[in-house]
């Protein structure tokens, strides 16, 4: 989470209880994307103070320093995504108020690249969200101006079109949950600052439902555990600006 003095903290669960936060350095003015490539690999990707996007990585025993992934302004948040196929991608919204895109190829970073004509109108400073169901698979989600989230997939080789999965307006920006099998969650908070969640089945979309009854104030950011297929863990910022967890199965 970011804090006080533009630095960012981060909290490890370790199978039994969560320890403190922990500082992962100052510089920072976003919300961060974070990735684990294989056990005990960590990459987390950020907005510096600078707007422009950094990266630090921990290899299992120690964390580099941030450092830039490709110069460039940004208006948002960045999103990060393993594809499983060796390449890293990373999005965020330019000052343009269009998506770019980055790519790790194995060797360097290679960016950023316009992610095209048609995208959806986004709001200023809208961050994307990513996720990746399989080998060389991306879903890509954003917050429109009309407060729908649009989505768009990546599979073979090629990008399908934008469209809105579930209509239904969000306060803030979508998290996303692969919950294994093909299966999908989108994440949002509500109109009247509930979490509220939509499901990909694998063949259709199942409406909007609210989870719990808490006061969400941010982008919900979710996750499931390896081995875990279908357990989702979630947390949000609640109105007290403390972060509030939940886990429950898919």
């Amino acid at each position: 989470m970011l804090g006080g003095g533009n630095i960012l903290y981060h909290a490890t669960w370790n199978g039994s209880a969560w320890s403190s936060w922990m500082s992962l350095g100052g510089g920072i003015n976003s919300a961060a994307s974070a990735i684990s490539r294989a056990p005990g690999l960590i990459d987390v990707v950020a907005r510096g103070t600078d707007n422009q996007i950094k990266i630090r990585s921990f290899n299992g025993s120690s964390w580099n320093n941030w450092y830039t992934l490709v110069p460039g302004t940004f208006n948002s948040a960045p999103t990060i995504v393993d594809t499983k196929d060796g390449y890293l991608n990373v999005w965020a919204q330019g000052t343009d108020n269009q998506l770019y895109q980055a790519v790790w190829n194995g060797s360097a970073w290679v960016g950023w690249s316009w992610m095209g004509a048609g995208q959806p109108g986004m709001a200023a400073g809208s961050a994307p969200s990513s996720i990746s169901r399989g080998t060389g698979m991306v879903d890509l989600a954003v917050r429109g101006t009309d407060y729908n989230i649009w989505m768009r997939h990546f599979s073979a080789g090629a990008w399908g079109n934008w469209y809105i999965p579930v209509s239904g307006g969000s306060l803030h920006d979508a998290g996303l949950a692969d919950t294994g099998s093909g299966k999908l969650s989108i994440f949002i908070v509500g109109g009247d600052s509930r979490v509220y969640e939509a499901k990909w089945t694998g063949s259709s979309w199942v409406n909007w439902a609210a989870v719990g009854t808490s006061n969400g104030t941010s982008a919900p950011a979710a996750c499931v555990r390896s081995g875990y297929p279908g357990l989702i863990d979630l947390c949000v910022r609640g109105n007290d600006n403390n972060i509030w967890f939940n886990h429950y199965t898919w």
